[in-house]
């Protein structure tokens, strides 16, 4: 967590259990300098953990945990990993580009696969997940919905001031999650990233 941007830190923070998060951050007020060399090591096996061939027992496993984690990445964080994954790792990332998918990537759907994608999605979650996104997207989406909702959803972004709202990124977050869920179920068609 010492080497991850403060930001990133503090969203890894506010995900672990109540009960850890002070002992870790007492922990981390005490830390020395790492040598390079030990550091070198724990990235070498973090990266023989998460990377390394699957044995017959468990399968893909590794890829659907390295791609919950990423797809739980703000956008350009996520984009960065894969770019520098296709260079140190390609076959890997081409693996792990499977399993990615985020609310931005919705235009690239096929009109029947985001059709079918919001039929399962709570109306609760599209306007705050299109709250701040440009007309081509909203439109891509909304043409994805019924006649009735469609009319809801423009009716409630008439006031769009192009500034995301507070429940924004948790509702798209959901409609992403929807989208893995249904795409891992062969119920819709997920786009080539």
């Amino acid at each position: 967590l010492s080497k991850l941007p403060v930001e990133l830190a503090a969203k890894c923070f506010a995900l672990l259990p109540a009960e850890l998060t002070p002992r870790i951050l007492a922990r981390s007020l005490k830390l020395r300098n790492v040598s390079a060399e030990a550091l070198s090591l724990l990235e070498q096996a973090v990266e023989e953990h998460f990377f390394s061939k699957p044995s017959e027992d468990d399968g893909s496993i590794w890829i659907e945990r390295v791609a919950n984690v990423v797809n739980r990445m703000e956008r350009a964080q996520a984009l960065s990993v894969l770019e520098n994954l296709s260079v140190s790792a390609p076959e890997h990332a081409q693996k792990l580009r499977k399993f990615i998918f985020m609310f931005e990537d919705l235009v690239l759907m096929e009109a029947k696969s985001r059709a079918r994608l919001f039929d399962r999605v709570s109306a609760e979650f599209i306007t705050p997940a299109l709250w701040g996104m440009d007309a081509a997207f909203k439109e891509a989406v909304l043409s994805a919905l019924s006649a009735r909702a469609r009319r809801m959803v423009e009716s409630e972004l008439g006031s769009d001031d192009g500034t995301p709202r507070k429940d924004t990124a948790n509702a798209r977050k959901k409609i992403a999650e929807t989208a893995i869920l249904m795409g891992r179920k062969g119920e819709i068609t997920m786009p080539d990233l």
